[in-house]
């Protein structure tokens, strides 16, 4: 009899903390802050990866990671509006190219070499970058293969690549498998809110 007890009162405990659980969860759900695009639709939850702020987003069958920053200038920034791409200072989110002049699709740099091992903006499931011309921001998405050495000629800093600047080396980078101009799908400004 004794047992019957004690084994009903652990069962009773049992599921009332497994309700508990649930319950939880369904309400830390309700304060995730999300960012939402000028359209009011939701992009997704706000995360930080790398110290950035952004979503996770699954761009042409690959989870990645897509920075956000505030809209602004240096003299000035938004208390409430943001923008897609990293508002790091470069070199992080330095944007390599193949070419002399910055055109064609860039590379996703790693490293600058053995010598300096500097790790540069590429987080997420699978690295990408998001580089902003004019009005449109498109994120470069790496293919699936590894990153391996590539040779460079020129550069633009992130996220005001106005200038393109000669930069001749042999990095260590992935190469681009594919794009996908988010301001498109998800325009700006962006907001976070509940």
């Amino acid at each position: 009899m004794r047992s019957i007890l004690i084994a009903s009162v652990l069962a009773t405990l049992a599921l009332t903390a497994h309700a508990g659980d649930d319950d939880g969860q369904h309400h830390r759900d309700r304060h995730v802050p999300k960012v939402f695009d000028a359209q009011g639709r939701e992009v997704g939850p706000l995360e930080s990866d790398a110290g950035q702020n952004g979503v996770y987003i699954e761009i042409n069958g690959a989870i990645t990671f897509v920075p956000i920053g505030r809209v602004g200038t240096a003299e000035r920034g938004s208390a409430t509006q943001f923008q897609w791409g990293s508002d790091r200072p470069i070199l992080i989110g330095t944007v390599a190219y193949p070419s002399s002049d910055c055109s064609g699709t860039p590379v996703l740099i790693y490293s600058f070499g053995s010598a300096t091992q500097v790790l540069l903006y590429t987080s997420g499931p699978r690295p990408s970058i998001a580089v902003r011309q004019g009005a449109d921001v498109t994120v470069y998405i790496a293919s699936d293969a590894d990153s391996g050495p590539v040779n460079v000629q020129s550069a633009r800093g992130n996220p005001n690549p106005s200038e393109c600047t000669r930069f001749v080396a042999t990095i260590t980078a992935w190469t681009v498998g594919s794009s996908y101009v988010i301001t498109q799908h998800h325009p700006e400004p962006l907001t976070i809110h509940y």
